[in-house]
């Protein structure tokens, strides 16, 4: 008997939970749309996580949290051929809820994400393919294995951008520890820029699409910039700092401020095929050899 209360005791928190977790999730959407169609998440409050996975279909779903959850408002403006969800707080509202948006793409898709967004919350982006623009004010920006073009911009977090390049081994049908591996999506990187106003600026490259002259330009206004390219860069490069402290892996020519502070350093690294601009008005800057 008390094997049986025990036993029914346990159906029952399970279920509760589950019940509970079916609840949390209070927006779901699928869209299955050609290549270079249009991608657009506005939030206002909470992050968005987008990652690649191996399907053909957009996947997003958002949950709401907070004690005022229930007075915002998802929007769906999505058509046959664009992908549009925005979130809508009420007027003159001092909301004290959030929503978290958890998006799968295809990896080997190609669309124009022209918004991932948020006013307050991080945002970060895993394996996807195309032109893609994030920004937010307060938050950290992360892009990670980004085939394509990628624009990201912060008010007051932390911009970084990492690329893959690794070979493939497995052992038992698990990748080694230690051991490195290649992504599918793992494709050269067209242009690339990326901002911040306090936060800093972090960018990992490992290849670079040689097809396109792209533009790359990392800043920030009191943040570190620190940029590693491979050392097949081809690049004009120009790079300035008001304060902070500068140095180079490649040969540039450094010029120093007269008063000690900050500096310069500009020129031609291989064939210069691109445009490399690092900057910062009161941190320091680095290019680094990947």
């Amino acid at each position: 008997m008390f094997r049986k209360s025990v036993y029914i005791t346990f159906v029952a928190l399970c279920l509760h939970l589950a019940a509970g977790f079916v609840l949390a999730q209070d927006f779901e959407k699928s869209a299955r749309l050609a290549a270079s169609s249009r991608v657009s998440i506005k939030n206002v409050a909470g992050d968005v996580l987008v990652q690649g996975y191996d399907g053909d279909t957009i996947l997003v779903r958002a949950y709401k949290e907070g004690r005022d959850r229930d007075r915002l408002t998802i929007e769906d403006f999505s058509t046959d051929s664009a992908l549009d969800i925005r979130v809508k707080y009420p007027q003159d509202c001092n909301c004290e809820a959030t929503i978290r948006f958890e998006v799968n793409v295809p990896r080997a898709t190609s669309y124009e994400y022209d918004a991932f967004s948020t006013v307050a919350g991080n945002i970060k982006i895993d394996g996807a393919m195309g032109t893609l623009h994030a920004d937010n004010v307060s938050g950290l920006i992360l892009m990670r294995n980004i085939a394509g073009v990628m624009y990201a911009s912060s008010f007051s977090g932390d911009v970084t951008i990492e690329q893959a390049s690794e070979t493939q081994t497995r052992s038992n049908g698990r990748w080694r520890r230690g051991w490195r591996r290649y992504l599918p999506y793992d494709q050269p990187v067209g242009s690339v820029l990326a901002k911040s106003i306090s936060g800093n600026v972090k960018v990992s490259l490992n290849q670079l699409d040689r097809t396109n002259l792209n533009r790359m330009e990392f800043s920030s206004t009191s943040g570190n910039v620190e940029v590693k390219m491979p050392d097949t860069l081809g690049a004009m490069v120009d790079m300035s700092t008001t304060i902070g402290k500068l140095e180079t892996d490649f040969p540039l020519t450094v010029v120093k401020s007269e008063f000690g502070l900050g500096g310069t350093a500009r020129g031609r690294v291989g064939d210069g095929s691109r445009e490399l601009k690092i900057t910062s008005v009161a941190g320091n800057v680095a290019l680094r050899k990947n």
